[in-house]
């Protein structure tokens, strides 16, 4: 008996930040748990484009939202400038067209799945073109903006029921959108033991830890932030995460006995789920994913200083609902977390409303949906 043949499932994203990478990381792990014969390509665009491309498309983000981030907010979701962008955008796409054909002739995707805009559109432009494969959109924020719509996205795999809504506003049929919550890797699930991991980071087990996280551009300044919060009253612990940032890195350490509070440093690490478990609170920069990380370890969140665009409209959207205050810089973050730390019953109805909003199973909804989707 001949073995049945595997369909591919190919998964696009852009390293801009890591969100979009863990995402696509996530979904790729569920859908070979879903389905063992499906085969699932995981590929970064940047690497298989002209190096130029990439460089551009970095340098023009940061100085975006360092420098003008007002420009940012105003491209971010406005209708007309999309319409004035599309030419740069078929401009584009016409460039990589053929990357974009080499990649469905070297993998023949059943199925084309996005976590970030620009790539979706650009497999659009190629779907347009005559090219057969599914094409599925999967926003990593808790708001979807205009740049994700295009007629011939088949799913839209929503982060929420209030985008799932915005989407059928803005015209997609309610069947082209299912809610599935954002991607997170399943070892955010798991609950090991937290004392046991506090040994293993050097944190004091009787203490409240606050966690610190610099964000994907490591756009946070981790060491203002930490003597911020080294004046506020209160018996807690400090977990500092600073990335592949090693030069800061030795700065903290340096920081360490002139501070009051007992402080950890953390270099890169990819066990940001055991760091989020012994946690009492998170402060950090509100991207789509560390948010949604958060949501399912029941994290609290002080969110600071959100760029105009995505980080907005996260932070509105997780403080309305009552996971997170938002903080509009280094003082007012440390006096937020000092309030929370001095106010247990606050702290735990947002510990509760977080697991409330949490989408655990994300990854593995969406990949059955698109396995259902593409009849793999």
């Amino acid at each position: 008996m001949s073995k049945p043949e595997s369909k591919t499932i190919l998964i696009l994203y852009l390293s801009i930040g890591s969100g979009h990478l863990r995402a696509a990381l996530a979904l790729r792990d569920a859908l070979r748990k879903e389905e063992h014969l499906c085969r699932v390509v995981c590929l970064d665009l940047f690497e298989i484009w002209p190096s130029w491309i990439g460089r551009t498309i970095r340098q023009a983000y940061l100085n975006f939202i360092k420098i003008v981030p007002g420009l940012w907010a105003y491209l971010y979701d406005n209708k007309s400038v999309k319409k004035r962008l599309d030419g740069p955008l078929q401009f584009l796409a016409r460039v990589c067209r053929g990357k974009g054909r080499w990649l469905l002739e070297e993998f023949s995707p059943v199925t084309v799945v996005c976590t970030q805009a620009l790539p979706v559109r650009l497999m659009a432009a190629l779907k347009r073109e005559g090219g057969s494969f599914r094409l599925v959109a999967v926003p990593t924020d808790y708001t979807v903006h205009a740049y994700w719509l295009d007629e011939e996205i088949d799913l839209y795999l929503a982060p929420s029921a209030e985008s799932a809504l915005l989407l059928r506003q803005r015209g997609v049929p309610p069947n082209r959108a299912r809610v599935t919550g954002i991607p997170v890797h399943p070892s955010f699930s798991r609950n090991p033991s937290s004392l046991d991991l506090r040994r293993k980071y050097g944190l004091l087990p009787a203490l409240p830890t606050v966690l610190l996280m610099s964000g994907g551009e490591g756009s946070v300044d981790l060491e203002g932030l930490i003597r911020a919060l080294d004046k506020s009253q209160g018996d807690f612990q400090i977990a500092a995460l600073s990335g592949r940032n090693l030069k800061l890195c030795a700065c903290l350490h340096r920081l360490r006995p002139r501070l009051n509070h007992h402080l950890v440093v953390l270099s890169f690490t990819d066990r940001v789920d055991e760091l989020m478990e012994v946690a009492d609170l998170l402060v950090t920069k509100p991207g789509g994913l560390t948010t949604a990380e958060a949501l399912v370890k029941g994290l609290p969140m002080v969110l600071l200083s959100p760029l105009p665009g995505q980080e907005e409209l996260n932070s509105r959207y997780l403080e309305s609902q009552g996971a997170a205050l938002v903080a509009a810089g280094l003082r007012p973050a440390a006096g937020a977390a000092e309030k929370l730390l001095s106010r247990p019953e606050l702290l735990a109805k947002m510990k509760k409303t977080a697991r409330r909003l949490a989408s655990p199973r994300a990854a593995r909804a969406a990949a059955r949906s698109i396995l259902k989707l593409g009849d793999v």
